[in-house]
C-alpha cells in the first residue's frame, strides 16, 4: 500500500542525497505502509541515466534496523514495464523490519516477486554486492555509520535450487557466463 510521503529524518535526507546521484536521475520518494499497518518506509526511485527503460528503487531508512549487527539498505532495478519492483523492495524491507529476515550477501527472500508478478519467471530476490555502481556504494556512511547497500537480484526457482545445492559462487559463475539481465523478471532461467 502506498501513502503520502511523511517527514523524513536527518538520516533519510542524508541517505537520499548520497544515493540518488549514484543511482540515476529524476529522483522521487514514495512512502509505503505494510498490509498490517505496523511498518512504513520510504522508497527512492531514480531513472537510470544510461537506459531510459530502467528504474532503480532503494529503501530509505532500513538502516535504522539492526541486521546481524549491521546497517543495511536494499536497492533493486527493473524495466519500467515492471513498476511494482518498487513494492517488491518495500516488501523486502518490511520482512527485515517486521520479521527479522536477513538481507545480507547471498540470502534469498522467497516468493517476494511472485506476490506482485505471479506469472513472472523470476520468483525470488537474492541479495548481492551492488556491483552495478562499481565501488561507489562500498563505503557509504550515513551520520558517520557504515551502511551496507545490497542489490536485489531476481532469481527463478531452478536458480535458487542450484544455489542451495552448489553454493553462491557456483551460481555467480553461471550468471556471469550467461550475462543475465537483472532488470527483466521474465528472463529465461539459466538453469
Amino acid at each position: 500500500m502506498q501513502s503520502p510521503v511523511l517527514y523524513p529524518s536527518n538520516a533519510q535526507i542524508e541517505l537520499f542525497s548520497k544515493l540518488s546521484p549514484i543511482l540515476g536521475v529524476n529522483p522521487t520518494v514514495s512512502n509505503f505502509i505494510d498490509d498490517f499497518g505496523s511498518c512504513n518506509l520510504d522508497i527512492l526511485q531514480c531513472a537510470d541515466a544510461a537506459d531510459a527503460n530502467v528504474s532503480f528503487y532503494a529503501s530509505l531508512g532500513l538502516m535504522g534496523y539492526n541486521v546481524n549487527g549491521g546497517c543495511y539498505e536494499i536497492v533493486m532495478g527493473g524495466h519500467r514495464q515492471f513498476p511494482d519492483i518498487e513494492a517488491v523492495v518495500a516488501s523486502c524491507a518490511f520482512f527485515v523490519i517486521r520479521d527479522k529476515w536477513d538481507c545480507s550477501l547471498g540470502n534469498v527472500f522467497e516468493s517476494v516477486i511472485e506476490l506482485y508478478y505471479p506469472k513472472a519467471a523470476m520468483k525470488h530476490v537474492m541479495f548481492y554486492y551492488p556491483y552495478l555502481w562499481h565501488n561507489k556504494l562500498a563505503s557509504l556512511k550515513v551520520l558517520n555509520y557504515p551502511v551496507k547497500v545490497m542489490l536485489g537480484i531476481p532469481i527463478s526457482q531452478s536458480e535458487l535450487d542450484y544455489k542451495r545445492q552448489y553454493g553462491l559462487p557456483a551460481l555467480e559463475d553461471i550468471f556471469d557466463r550467461a550475462g543475465i539481465n537483472i532488470f527483466d523478471i521474465n528472463r529465461k532461467p539459466v538453469i
